[in-house]
């Protein structure tokens, strides 16, 4: 099937695409709908509704792009004809948002959204399936998924440093100036991604996979119970997220720009992080330390209850630790489906490993939309002036709500996922 040991060149060569898959995160999540709703005149509720329908779309796209990955081949490959193809969709809906129609329509805005993320789906499903099945080795597939987050959160940290340095030094775009960036930086990852990296080839015959295999996945109860980890924690991570600015303007009282010193030393403790629950796994085991980790993030998150403006600069603190338990969040949650598919494909006889990433990344996706409708709708209908909405009341979705999620994660942690589960993987 895969390569039984991974050399540090492998693993470097497939985790430097990581890169690659989240230097447009920012931007598109943060830049561009404030660029279009007010610097381009678009508006708020148009440039949202715009959006709220690019992503809708995108969900539906995820499960056929799976199902695609696991049962097209082209001239014998599988996973890098996806990948280039996805590369190069990103790079033009990058590019062709970055030159909006004069005057600004939705109809520029929505296909350059939907070109985009149907790249960036076809980039990262296969790239992470392929990820899942480069070695037969079970600590091997955690150090490939840590060396890739850690890979995502330096790409992260670069797009943050470009943004700043666009708007401070060169008066120029920064979305603009990101999209350029990122094409230019894909293009030597994913050529050493392409180059060096094998496919991988199974002994084993498979059945091809059909329609009815997709359905069949979720009575696989080991998938069922991932799927319901992925969807609670990525909840429990998004809501946080959503709610920072407010947080930090309404009850810390910081100016909001600082948002980005505390993102960066969020994302800097996470890539640290990541390296250190990598280790420890190898000696007690992924579930565990991914459980650990969720305590610790408990924990520390919960302290916030008691802070204020007096002590905000406490929230740094908190800020490096629940960044560090990031770490396990991104590292070692794929590593484990990687070994539930492995158990899938002995059990079952058929591969849908690119399936089921698609379905974890379709439940993220989900997860982190319903980060945004949850607290907004809550804060809304119980606050009809949203401009004065008490801190209790957002203390209660920032820190309550994700602290009951965390929890319920780490209770479903506590039997294995599957019955042949290895020491490294427990």
């Amino acid at each position: 099937m895969g390569i039984s040991r991974l050399s540090t060149k492998t693993v470097f060569f497939y985790s430097l695409s990581g890169l690659v898959s989240s230097l447009p995160l920012l931007p598109i999540a943060i830049i561009l709908p404030e660029w279009y709703a007010r610097d381009l005149g678009l508006g708020l509720v148009t440039t949202g509704i715009i959006i709220a329908l690019a992503r809708f779309l995108d969900l539906f796209t995820d499960p056929i792009i799976g199902f695609l990955v696991d049962r097209v081949r082209w001239r014998g490959y599988r996973y890098k004809p996806f990948i280039i193809l996805g590369a190069l969709l990103v790079s033009a809906g990058f590019i062709f948002l970055s030159y909006p129609s004069s005057p600004v329509t939705g109809w520029h805005l929505g296909v350059g959204l939907f070109i985009l993320y149907t790249g960036w789906s076809l980039f990262q499903i296969p790239y992470t399936s392929w990820g899942a099945v480069i070695s037969t080795h079970s600590y091997d597939r955690t150090r490939l998924t840590g060396a890739r987050e850690l890979f995502g959160m330096i790409g992260l940290l670069l797009s943050i440093f470009i943004s700043l340095v666009a708007v401070s030094y060169l008066d120029y775009s920064p979305f603009k100036t990101l999209a350029y960036a990122a094409s230019i930086i894909a293009i030597p990852c994913i050529y050493l991604l392409i180059r060096w990296i094998p496919e991988p080839s199974f002994t084993t015959p498979f059945e091809s996979i059909k329609v009815a295999h997709m359905r069949s996945l979720f009575k696989f109860q080991p998938c069922r119970k991932l799927f319901l980890c992925w969807f609670l924690n990525s909840l429990a991570n998004g809501i946080p997220a959503v709610l920072l600015p407010f947080v930090m303007t309404d009850f810390f009282q910081l100016d909001k720009n600082s948002i980005y010193s505390y993102l960066i030393a969020y994302f800097l403790a996470g890539a640290i992080g990541a390296t250190l629950w990598i280790r420890t796994s190898k000696q007690w085991g992924k579930r565990l330390v991914w459980q650990i980790a969720i305590w610790i993030n408990i924990f520390c998150f919960a302290q916030v209850l008691w802070m204020g403006p007096e002590t905000s600069s406490l929230f740094w603190i908190v800020c490096v630790i629940t960044g560090l338990t990031l770490g396990a969040d991104l590292a070692l949650p794929p590593s484990i489906q990687a070994d539930v598919m492995e158990s899938d494909r002995a059990k079952n006889k058929v591969d849908r490993t690119a399936v089921c990433f698609s379905i974890s990344s379709l439940i993220s996706k989900l997860a982190l939309s319903l980060a945004i409708c949850i607290p907004f709708l809550g804060l809304g209908l119980a606050h009809s002036d949203t401009a004065s909405v008490p801190s209790s009341s957002i203390l209660i979705y920032y820190v309550i709500v994700p602290i009951f999620l965390k929890a319920s994660v780490a209770f479903i942690l506590l039997k294995p996922f599957t019955s042949d589960e290895s020491p490294s993987a427990a």
